[in-house]
């Protein structure tokens, strides 16, 4: 089973599918708590996709940080994964200008890195971060 979230950039979208936690807490705890996962970004010109691992703490980290950014509490969001594989960042300057930028880095044989950023509209954005809410919800933080 896959849970995702999207964030709807204006010139494209980034999927973020959740595919379930790497192992059990039995097999070993710390590695219980990364997320598999399949990151995406799609546009009219590019098309780019990664496997990667987030901590299960940096994805409430980020749920966090972008209500807070919703609430003109923080000027920003960020998420990074595991090795660098993908890594964005929501900035805010005010309630109506938001950009998000980053990169996701397809790593084997060849390196190809797909550098993106554009701006972000806040309504959906809002639906985006109830989406995340109700993710980390479903994936705690295992002790």
């Amino acid at each position: 089973m896959s849970e995702d979230f999207i964030i709807p950039a204006i010139k494209f979208n980034i999927i973020f599918q959740i595919k379930g936690y790497n192992t059990t807490v039995d097999e070993c705890l710390s590695d219980a708590n990364w997320l598999k996962a399949i990151i995406s970004i799609n546009s009219k010109t590019i098309i780019s996709s990664v496997d990667a691992f987030v901590a299960t703490n940096d994805l409430h980290l980020f749920s966090k940080d972008l209500q807070n950014l919703l609430h003109g509490n923080s000027n920003e969001a960020q998420l990074s994964t595991d090795e660098d594989a993908v890594f964005f960042k929501i900035s805010s300057r005010d309630k109506k200008d938001s950009i998000i930028s980053g990169y996701i880095r397809e790593i084997g044989e060849d390196t190809i890195m797909t550098k993106f950023k554009s701006k972000v509209d806040i309504e959906e954005l809002q639906m985006t971060s109830e989406k995340l809410s109700s993710l980390v919800d479903l994936y705690p933080i295992l002790n």
